[in-house]
């Protein structure tokens, strides 16, 4: 991109953050996404637009959501940390920080900020991220973790990690017909999920049903020879 392009972009995206800060928090997520390449840019007119108004949460985290998104978790948290100072029962603040917190280990932190979001705003992000925390970091927990993935399950049918998840715990606790009803529910949304089809071939074999289960390992392992 040359020197004019590189101009007309930032002009657009200052305009963009100009906007977000005279319509204060309704536009508050609206311009950082995953893998954007516009992010870092966005950061640095967030960034100068907060030193002339600092009086805006909306912006804290717009930035806060850019920062997660290239990896500054740091930034991320404290800016997050700053509209919940100023906006205490803002669900989104607490979403961020809460992912923010647990990619930097501060565990039992984002385990209450998750708690904190759906207090506020109960989403399916929230309740799968909190339930993931559940699983992987609290054993014992898979009551709470398999409550959280239903839950999110109920808002969003369609959830393929809530599904195998809650149907991994369902197979610790060799509660297999529900395992494989999730772990059927899995193939049926995205086949091309990791040991989809060994999923559903195990809990076949675990009721019982040796000849569908052979049938669903064999197109397993002929599908990923190193599953």
């Amino acid at each position: 991109m040359g020197r004019a392009g590189r101009i007309a972009r930032g002009i657009m995206v200052l305009g963009s953050v100009l906007l977000l800060a005279s319509c204060g928090d309704s536009f508050n997520d609206a311009y950082c996404e995953a893998n954007n390449h516009r992010n870092q840019l966005t950061v640095e007119h967030l960034t100068h637009v907060l030193e002339q108004k600092r009086n805006q949460p909306g912006l804290y985290l717009a930035r806060a959501r850019c920062h997660y998104f290239l990896g500054a978790y740091t930034q991320a948290l404290q800016d997050a940390s700053e509209v919940i100072r100023r906006l205490p029962n803002k669900a989104d603040a607490y979403l961020l920080r809460a992912k923010a917190g647990k990619m930097l280990g501060q565990i039992p932190q984002a385990l209450q900020d998750y708690s904190a979001a759906i207090k506020f705003q109960p989403t399916v992000e929230a309740y799968y991220g909190r339930g993931l925390t559940y699983l992987r970091e609290y054993p014992g927990k898979d009551r709470e973790a398999l409550e959280d993935f239903t839950a999110a399950i109920r808002l969003d049918p369609k959830h393929v990690g809530a599904h195998a998840f809650r149907a991994q715990i369902y197979s610790r606790h060799e509660q297999f017909q529900n395992a494989l009803a999730d772990s059927e529910q899995v193939l049926k949304l995205d086949s091309a999920t990791p040991n989809a089809y060994c999923n559903v071939g195990f809990a076949h074999y675990a009721l019982g049903h040796d000849a569908e289960g052979r049938k669903f390992l064999t197109t397993c392992y002929q599908k990923d020879p190193d599953t």
